[in-house]
């Protein structure tokens, strides 16, 4: 006994051609009513030599970080921007919550650089020298390598 009528094997062989399973299943549901998933499908086509002929992994676009309009906007202000700049700009017009190292990762992966070279683009912190009370007096040490110490008595 078989599970499948003459007229549902007749089916999916006509619409098998040029089609994945997922939407032959489909297709047979909607056409017989039935909860056929496409699992049973790929069964039933496998011990009926049925053939579909398409490409046995589908072609599908990967879900990535960015969409093709924010990839664009990334090549277009990539150049002469710092990663957390970038960033930045790209939270501020698209609404995301994207850090520099995500950036600075999705950059190197597309084969993108801001041309900027260490750490150019970024502010420079400047420091004046520390001074340290001490039970002697003030000493005041210079950074920048004079090796300055000034002690007061």
């Amino acid at each position: 006994m078989s599970r499948y009528t003459q007229e549902q094997t007749e089916f999916i062989r006509e619409v098998a051609q040029g089609r994945y399973n997922t939407e032959i299943a489909a297709l047979f549901n909607a056409r017989f009513g039935t909860n056929v998933t496409d699992g049973q499908m790929k069964s039933f086509k496998a011990n009926h030599q049925i053939k579909s002929n398409v490409l046995k992994r589908r072609r599908t676009e990967p879900a990535g970080l960015f969409t093709n309009e924010q990839k664009a906007f990334i090549k277009d202000n990539v150049k002469g921007l710092s990663n957390q700049k970038l960033a930045d700009l790209v939270n501020k017009r698209f609404g995301l919550s994207i850090t520099a190292r995500q950036m600075n990762t999705w950059k190197k992966n597309h084969g993108l650089t801001s041309g900027l070279k260490g750490s150019e683009g970024m502010a420079h912190q400047t420091r004046g020298p520390e001074v340290y009370i001490t039970l002697v007096g003030i000493r005041r040490h210079s950074r920048g390598g004079q090796g300055l110490i000034i002690t007061c008595l």
